[in-house]
């Protein structure tokens, strides 16, 4: 997979059919293309044409997950006026701790990861929430026959009476733990879905953002998603990419913010979410908040979802 930016300025003209001349022989020949020299992360040469290869995964709802990163990292790059190629690494399913390492080996060069403590310490993110905090809005998966038991749940200390599910790895356990709460970890995102149903845990919280697709999913295992309950805490996905590359670093913060300035960042955040809150019916739900000890500024305001904030959600595409 190979895409190129396309910009009106002549003196890359040559750039870009030369990169065209390679896709179109590589084709032919059922090869893939490589650049010589500007996929290196440490190319800060001017006027070079900056290389972004990304985690291609091969399962189905990975790559359906991915859609809204690539979608606005394309954004980013296309507004940080350099020109770029945008290309897929093909990687099988891998947790977010692999693909950190990855990062940090130059397997590829650019990913969207949940914020960690750790990860922020050995890699470089660009600090825009890219989903503007949802992932830390949490509704559960249960079991059907639950509902009562949990619609008794007003507090935290309540909520601690049950056993959540998570990811070993994910940040969110350690949040669920500093918080006082019962946690279970497995290496296993599908296998979560097992235990949940084979009564082996109490609830799985997920974001909104990836409930309704996760329920499709598994809808075999007849899961029910809890009705009056919703978990908040600060968390956020950014794009990293290795500490040393920083001008594809640059490039990508300078997109997003002319993105949040303009105001494309929100129209493609709408598009793809508005639906999504709306079915939530978070002002619905009593909200349970928790604290995270990873420090996120959240006081860039317009960076984050605020439930009670006047938003153009309603009316967004």
């Amino acid at each position: 997979m190979l895409e190129i930016s396309v910009l009106h300025n002549n003196k890359y003209i040559l750039i870009y059919a030369l990169c065209g001349f390679f896709l179109l022989c590589s084709q032919a020949r059922g090869q893939s293309v490589v650049v010589p020299q500007a996929a290196s992360p440490n190319d800060h040469a001017n006027g070079g044409v900056l290389v972004a290869q990304y985690p291609k995964m091969l399962d189905k709802y990975e790559r359906d997950f991915d859609l809204y990163f690539l979608e606005l990292l394309r954004l980013a790059l296309d507004k940080s006026k350099i020109p770029y190629v945008l290309e897929g690494v093909e990687l099988p399913v891998m947790v977010e701790s692999r693909s950190a390492e990855f990062l940090k080996a130059n397997q590829h060069m650019v990913h969207w990861l949940n914020a960690s403590g750790g990860r922020e310490n050995t890699l470089k993110p660009i600090k825009v929430p890219l989903f503007k905090g949802l992932i830390g809005w949490r509704v559960f998966f249960i079991r059907a026959e639950d509902q009562a038991k949990f619609l008794k749940v007003k507090t935290k200390a309540q909520l601690a009476q049950f056993v959540a599910g998570q990811g070993h790895d994910w940040p969110d356990t350690q949040v669920l733990k500093d918080n006082g709460l019962k946690v279970r970890g497995l290496p296993s995102w599908r296998g979560l879905f097992e235990m949940l149903s084979h009564h082996r845990i109490d609830y799985f919280p997920r974001s909104i953002i990836e409930v309704e697709r996760e329920l499709r999913l598994f809808e075999s295992l007849g899961l029910y998603v809890e009705t009056s309950l919703v978990i908040r805490y600060p968390a956020a996905y950014y794009f990293f990419v290795n500490s040393d590359n920083k001008r594809l670093a640059n490039a990508i913060a300078i997109g997003l913010k002319q993105a949040i300035t303009d105001g494309d960042f929100d129209l493609l955040f709408n598009r793809h979410f508005s639906g999504i809150i709306q079915r939530a019916r978070l002002s619905e739900r009593t909200i349970i908040p928790l604290s995270n000890r990873i420090d996120f500024p959240v006081a860039q305001e317009d960076l984050w979802f605020n439930l009670r904030a006047e938003s153009p959600l309603s009316t967004a595409p």
